[in-house]
C-alpha cells in the first residue's frame, strides 16, 4: 500500500503520503500531467481528476493567453494539495516541453494537518 493511513489530531482518517517515488504517487502525477496536457490541447478548460494515492478528487481549471498558461489547482483533502503543491515544478516544466509557459500555478486546498503521535 502507498499510503499509510493514520488519524489526525481531529480523529478523523489522514493519509500520510508514501516516499514520492512510490508507485501510486507516481502514478497520480502522472495522471495530473496528462490532464494538464489534454486542456491545454482544448485550449484550456476544467477537469476533475481523482488522485488514487490520497483518495481525493481534484479540480484543475486551466486557461490559455498567447504563449502562457496559468492552472488553478482545488481540492478540499490536505493530502491531495500538498500532493498538487509538490508536483508544481512537474507542471512547469510539462508546459515548457509543450512550448508553453506556465505563467501561474496555484492550490486551493487545506494546509497539511499535523500527524498525531
Amino acid at each position: 500500500m502507498d499510503a499509510a493511513l493514520q488519524l489526525a489530531t481531529d480523529n478523523r482518517p489522514r493519509f500520510e503520503l508514501a516516499d514520492p517515488a512510490s508507485g501510486a504517487v507516481r502514478a497520480d502525477r502522472l495522471r495530473l500531467r496528462r490532464g494538464v496536457r489534454s486542456l491545454v490541447g482544448q485550449r484550456g478548460g476544467v477537469m476533475l481528476l481523482t488522485l488514487a494515492s490520497v483518495g481525493a478528487e481534484v479540480r484543475i481549471d486551466c486557461r490559455m493567453a498567447r504563449a502562457g498558461v496559468s492552472l488553478e489547482l482545488a481540492t478540499e483533502c490536505a493530502d491531495a494539495a500538498e500532493l498538487l503543491r509538490g508536483s508544481f515544478e512537474l507542471l512547469r516544466t510539462e508546459c515548457a516541453r509543450l512550448g508553453l509557459a506556465l505563467e501561474r500555478v496555484a492550490c486551493a486546498g487545506p494546509a497539511p494537518r499535523p500527524i498525531a503521535a
